[in-house]
């Protein structure tokens, strides 16, 4: 259920909204009488892959279907486009979990998952976790160090990594990293290396 701030009219935590409903076209267990039409959305999404900055007509088409009772405030609508088109690449998500209060404080950054996708492909090909990080780590330095108006086009290749796997990603946390990377205190650059 979408939370609609009366005074406003947008969605509270469009991001939660979005992803929440992105893993249902991704599930083809909730319909299983249209499956074709799920995967017709997830192809669209990732038309959102071809451009410079993830927004694309299909794209658009998609998320706007999925915010039937209110609308999206404009300066979140970048990161949700975003988001979804790289989603359409990996659907794959993964939950944050509650802490010891019952709270959800961040969820799994992107550098955590990147962390498990090389655990992953390390055990996989018989190899060192270092050796996998370290054939990863300039791409990731770049990604780190990437101005906002390219992160889109680093994301495309680092998301394009987990290809393959079913490693999660929490993509909620995702869209909301990618609408605040350009904080002058680069919180989420540091997060993200942090749990790398």
């Amino acid at each position: 259920m979408q939370t609609i701030d009366e005074d406003t009219r947008y969605v509270r935590h469009p991001e939660r909204v979005l992803v929440v409903r992105l893993a249902a076209l991704a599930d083809e267990r909730d319909d299983p009488f249209h499956p074709a039409r799920k995967r017709q959305s997830l192809a669209a999404l990732r038309r959102g892959l071809t451009t410079n900055d993830g927004w694309h007509p299909a794209v658009a088409q998609v998320v706007d279907s999925l915010f039937v009772n209110g609308t999206v405030h404009p300066s979140d609508e970048r990161a949700l486009f975003q988001g979804a088109a790289l989603f359409g690449s990996h659907p794959f998500s993964v939950l944050p979990k509650p802490d010891d209060e019952g709270t959800q404080r961040h969820g799994q950054s992107l550098g955590r998952a990147l962390r498990n996708l090389m655990s992953v492909r390390a055990s996989s090909r018989g190899r060192d976790v270092t050796a996998e990080r370290d054939a990863f780590d300039g791409q990731f330095e770049a990604l780190l160090n990437a101005h906002p108006d390219d992160l889109f086009a680093h994301l495309r290749r680092t998301i394009a990594r987990f290809h393959g796997t079913e490693v999660g990603i929490d993509w909620a946390q995702l869209i909301s990293d990618i609408n605040a990377w350009g904080s002058e205190r680069h919180w989420v650059q540091r997060r993200w290396a942090r749990d790398w």
